[in-house]
């Protein structure tokens, strides 16, 4: 009871200070401000299944969502229970992250969600922020693939080497381009083949005849 009393607000200690065991005194406390539990049960419901990823990061929603989950869970907590039912209750938490993910994340969310048995809160949390970290490079991404795609190019001596062959009637617009790293004409650096490489089959491919 002493306990209790250090607990509370003064105001409501002088309301109890006259029971007689701490279970009274419990008793009384819940009685008196648990009305309000179904209606914050009901807001965190609503709150829950509107929730979205929207300008957040996905750590900023996995956060958010967990915070009323566990809340709701403190207004509901289970009884001992079988394995099933906290399965089924761990497996509507990852559903609810999966749905209010961003449109872009739809092709690991359908991937994760027809995975069996499902995986655990923290691994589908973990595989998300990957799949984010991976979009969120994308320039890299452009740039090797421009590498490669110049890599194939067709063998042209204006590239890195000497002037360019080209069509008379695109001589005016090709002698428009300069590099800026060989400094030839008919070309840009983004398809330099002296600053990226030499395709196969080019007179100056490394390791020709």
């Amino acid at each position: 009871m002493s306990w209790l009393f250090n607990s509370l607000s003064q105001p409501i200690t002088q309301s109890v200070i006259f029971f007689e065991s701490a279970i009274a005194i419990w008793n009384d406390l819940k009685e008196r401000f648990s009305q309000g539990d179904l209606l914050r049960i009901a807001e965190l419901q609503e709150t829950i299944y509107s929730l979205k990823q929207g300008d957040c990061s996905v750590s900023e929603y996995y956060t958010s969502l967990k915070s009323l989950w566990e809340e709701l869970d403190n207004y509901r907590p289970f009884l001992p229970c079988t394995y099933s039912v906290k399965m089924y209750h761990q497996q509507d938490f990852i559903i609810r992250f999966l749905k209010g993910l961003e449109d872009r994340f739809s092709v690991v969310r359908s991937q994760i969600l027809l995975m069996e048995p499902l995986p655990q809160a923290s691994r589908v949390f973990s595989m998300i922020v990957q799949q984010e970290r991976q979009r969120s490079l994308p320039l890299v991404d452009a740039e090797a693939n421009a590498f490669i795609n110049f890599s194939f190019i067709p063998s042209d001596k204006g590239r890195g080497g000497g002037p360019p062959k080209s069509h008379p009637a695109n001589n005016n617009r090709n002698n428009s381009k300069r590099c800026v790293y060989c400094h030839h004409t008919g070309h840009t650096i983004e398809a330099c083949y002296a600053k990226h490489g030499y395709p196969p089959g080019h007179p100056q491919y490394p390791g020709r005849p």
